[in-house]
């Protein structure tokens, strides 16, 4: 009676075996792709603006390390003003409502065209809107 239910032809287990394999291969990518990090080729504009549309409300209330002046935004919120001549990707991604991708727009932008003379640069660089500058301006400096 199992023998009904168990019993495939060569044609059955062979895609068996296909199906398995491939769903072997998927599972070993999707733990090896964790530890790749990301490229710093092209950048995916819409993962970046999502992400900055979803950045938490209260990260406007973290302080920020590196070289600058603290500005007030409210009287209770603190924050710190980064010199985007002169930070890293990973200290612009500490920023209030800047990600990672965004973070390393600005600094790919300041590669390839040099130091921003103005906060106002940042507009010339496509993966920046109106809205995105609003938000981040003032934590921004140029120096």
């Amino acid at each position: 009676m199992w023998k009904d239910y168990f019993s495939f032809n060569k044609r059955q287990r062979n895609g068996i075996i296909v199906l398995l394999a491939l769903i072997l291969i998927m599972m070993a990518w999707l733990i090896i792709s964790n530890y790749i990090a990301p490229s710093k080729g092209n950048i995916d504009v819409s993962q970046f603006k999502s992400e900055v549309a979803n950045a938490n409300k209260s990260s406007t209330e973290k302080a920020v390390l590196g070289d600058s002046n603290i500005i007030s935004e409210n009287s209770s919120k603190a924050a710190v003003k980064m010199s985007i001549n002169k930070c890293t990707i990973k200290e612009l991604s500490h920023t209030p409502n800047i990600g990672y991708y965004l973070a390393q727009a600005i600094v790919n932008y300041r590669e390839l065209h040099g130091p921003y003379k103005r906060i106002e640069d940042l507009l010339n660089n496509k993966a920046i809107d109106d809205s995105t500058y609003a938000k981040i301006s003032p934590y921004l400096k140029a120096e």
